[in-house]
């Protein structure tokens, strides 16, 4: 993955580790960090599972591998970012007790299990660098989604 993109990310992540503890402080301006960090992540993976599906320009594509993705794998890749971006958002609808966060949660992590399966089948050899990416962001998250499915209602977020 190119560095740009993982500086991205990591800095996306950043915020929202400290909109969480501004949010358990009870501060008003941590619900707006939460938003536009967790939406910004959404799309940044949403972007990853697009480009892998279409020929994009080099200089933008996050994918540092010079041999094209198959369809099979272009298909697993962007149902993987769907995946992850739904249950992102949904994350954030459990955070700030909007409706609707339950469902995304539950759709997102159901094709996310389906995504895994497919990455883990069909990127762990031929792609491995992009396979180690998607899997182990993948991972963390549907656990922290169905942590917030199933934890939802009893956290005082």
């Amino acid at each position: 993955m190119k560095k740009w993109f993982l500086n991205i990310e990591f800095s996306l992540v950043g915020l929202v580790i400290i909109g969480m503890g501004l949010r358990l402080l009870h501060l008003p301006f941590a619900d707006l960090i939460l938003m536009v960090a967790l939406l910004t992540l959404s799309f940044i993976y949403l972007f990853l599972g697009l480009s892998a599906n279409n020929e994009i320009d080099k200089s933008i594509s996050p994918f540092l591998n010079e041999t094209p993705f198959l369809k099979v794998e272009s298909l697993t890749l962007l149902i993987a970012g769907i995946a992850i971006s739904a249950m992102l958002v949904g994350i954030l609808f459990e955070i700030l007790h909007w409706e609707g966060g339950k469902y995304m949660i539950t759709i997102g992590g159901i094709s996310s299990l389906i995504a895994m399966i497919g990455v883990y089948f069909l990127l762990r050899i031929n792609q491995t660098v992009v396979y180690n990416f998607i899997f182990f962001r993948q991972l963390p998250i549907t656990f922290m989604a169905g942590a917030m499915l199933y934890l939802g209602d009893r956290l005082n977020l």
